[in-house]
């Protein structure tokens, strides 16, 4: 058994791992050396991974099927070249240890991406008092700027406009873990990049959360608190069966940092724009 540290944001997990993975150059700046964890997980192959109980209620996604009952969360991870699992996440109602079983088939090669894939990073994150969001992360200034939005709306073209045009640096492309500390609100770099290949393991203040929408012309407004408590959850992670405690922890981000919605152009004068409308902003407080 060889065991590995792990550690974003306020988080830290210990895998005990049957065997090294490999493929972790991407990931390597978010294992760190032996301290104190936050949840411990336990993996193992197994020749015959469990299936659903089918007097269980089981929830489909394109990728994962959890079933709930009164006293614990399985994940069924799915092979989607093939039919069936290959991995099973089993949780305890209040545990921090998480149990993980790997299918034997994929035995002779344990990728990074498959043990950071099943570890439940969005459950972890509520656990934790965050949430992963889904945006694209970049550093203005010391602190975070989060672009957000639906699919295909130009969070990575945003963030790489800044990088562009003021030097900002990408943080993460696709995810952010968002937690409060001590009264205030961070962003962290979370092992998983989507198909930017871009993931620091950087935490700062969380300054703005921008809302993308297309435009003809670059048009930057506040949110109302209504607004942006939704557009906080419509861009969150919610797991199954925690989505009363991230409704709370989505209100309280809504309460403590800027949320804005940014209609705009995809090219040098959104970045304009929107740092006029930062400056002005920051001004004011």
């Amino acid at each position: 058994m060889i065991s590995e540290y792990i550690s974003f944001g306020n988080i830290t997990l210990k895998l005990n791992l049957p065997e090294k993975t490999v493929g972790r150059n991407l990931y390597a700046g978010f294992f760190c050396d032996e301290r104190k964890p936050d949840f411990e997980l336990n993996f193992s192959f197994n020749d015959c991974l469990p299936e659903p109980e089918k007097n269980h209620i089981c929830l489909n996604t394109e990728e994962s099927v959890v079933e709930i009952n009164q006293n614990r969360c399985l994940c069924f991870y799915k092979n989607r070249s093939s039919e069936g699992f290959y991995a099973v996440r089993k949780q305890s109602a209040g545990s921090s240890v998480i149990d993980v079983l790997l299918d034997s088939s994929i035995r002779d090669r344990l990728w990074t991406r498959i043990v950071l894939n099943t570890i439940g990073i969005e459950d972890i994150a509520v656990q934790s008092g965050g949430i992963v969001f889904h945006s694209s992360f970049i550093e203005r200034k010391g602190s975070a700027v989060l672009f957000t939005g639906p699919c295909s709306i130009g969070k990575s073209t945003q963030a790489r406009l800044w990088n562009e045009y003021k030097g900002t640096p990408v943080i993460n492309g696709d995810k952010t873990y968002i937690y409060i500390d001590d009264d205030t609100v961070y962003a962290s770099g979370l092992p998983f990049s989507g198909s930017s290949g871009i993931c620091e393991n950087r935490a700062m203040p969380l300054d703005f959360i921008v809302r993308l929408e297309k435009a003809k012309k670059n048009d930057v407004k506040n949110l109302s608190p209504k607004e942006a408590f939704f557009t906080v959850m419509d861009s969150s992670y919610v797991p199954y069966g925690l989505g009363a405690k991230a409704s709370e922890i989505a209100a309280l981000i809504t309460q403590k940092c800027k949320i804005c919605s940014f209609a705009c152009l995809p090219d040098e004068t959104a970045v304009d724009a929107l740092d006029d409308f930062f400056e002005k902003e920051n001004a004011e407080c």
